[in-house]
């Protein structure tokens, strides 16, 4: 990996270094020394029980659904080249609403928790069951590489905010009844809008967790004019297994803008899997 992820590489060296008791333990129980001498899927068990097991030993505020995902997708060969491939792909930014595709993608964030699925956007449908399986998706994605990458807003565990204009969203977000969704998540986060940035149509994104009882819908808050900015919120939630407050029976294209905070950052590609209680976090 290179540096972008050095701080992550070396927290996990840590740990793994930490895990070598534990894992010696482990691989007794099958009569070896070395976990190469065991089938690869036994060995990938194994290494994450060890890890897994360090972690609630030594960091009880790990997150350690996370954890364990993290290793089982490290250790299958597409994951880290899907990785570079989007990391390269999303470094000159996107405009504000770009829609993820691309089978390289998909891996990504299946690697990191979110079940996702093949998306046409002509039908507003998903062309096959969500999964977070990498080889599933690769699968899934087989016949079209280039498809556009769909999940449902309506499950995930975080909601998504977008705009094209910071002023826009400052200007309309206290006052607009369409928005008064928005402005209930960042007073329930205690979080603030970004500040002025001094010129318009500046893009912004913020990530805000999903809790018990949620009733937020999407909204979409477009201004044609050429001196209004847009506001998009990805959200949705189920009752009794039923989408509710979200189109295309709650899936969506997965917002580039996301993808490309998810393979900068850590804490937001963790937050795919099952985000901590956090505030609000602001991009």
């Amino acid at each position: 990996m290179t540096d972008r992820h050095a701080f992550a590489d070396a927290a996990g060296a840590i740990l793994m270094k930490m895990a070598e008791t534990r894992l010696t333990a482990l691989l007794a129980e099958y009569g070896v020394a070395d976990r190469r001498e065991l089938p690869l899927s036994i060995q990938n068990e194994v290494l994450q029980r060890a890890v897994v097991g360090t972690a609630a030993a030594n960091f009880p505020t790990a997150n350690l659904e996370a954890v364990a995902r993290g290793i089982e997708s490290f250790a299958h060969p597409a994951f880290f080249p899907a990785l570079e491939r989007m990391w390269l792909a999303t470094k000159g930014g996107s405009d504000a609403f770009a829609m993820t595709r691309g089978v390289y993608a998909a891996v990504v964030l299946a690697g990191f928790g979110l079940p996702v699925a093949p998306f046409d956007l002509a039908t507003g449908r998903i062309l096959a069951e969500p999964s977070n399986d990498i080889d599933t998706v690769q699968k899934r994605f087989s016949t079209d590489e280039g498809a556009f990458v769909g999940y449902n807003v309506c499950i995930a565990p975080f909601y998504f905010l977008l705009t094209d204009c910071v002023r826009s969203l400052r200007r309309l977000v206290p006052a607009h009844p369409l928005l008064s969704e928005v402005k209930f998540l960042v007073e329930r986060a205690g979080a603030t809008l970004p500040p002025d940035p001094g010129l318009s149509f500046k893009h912004s994104m913020a990530l805000a967790y999903r809790q018990p009882g949620d009733a937020v819908s999407t909204v979409a808050l477009h201004d044609p004019s050429p001196t209004g900015g847009s506001v998009m919120l990805y959200a949705g939630w189920q009752i009794d297994g039923e989408p509710r407050g979200a189109p295309n029976d709650g899936f969506m294209p997965f917002p580039t803008q996301l993808l490309r905070a998810v393979v900068n950052d850590m804490e937001y590609a963790y937050s795919l899997c099952r985000p901590a209680a956090a505030p609000m976090s602001v991009h």
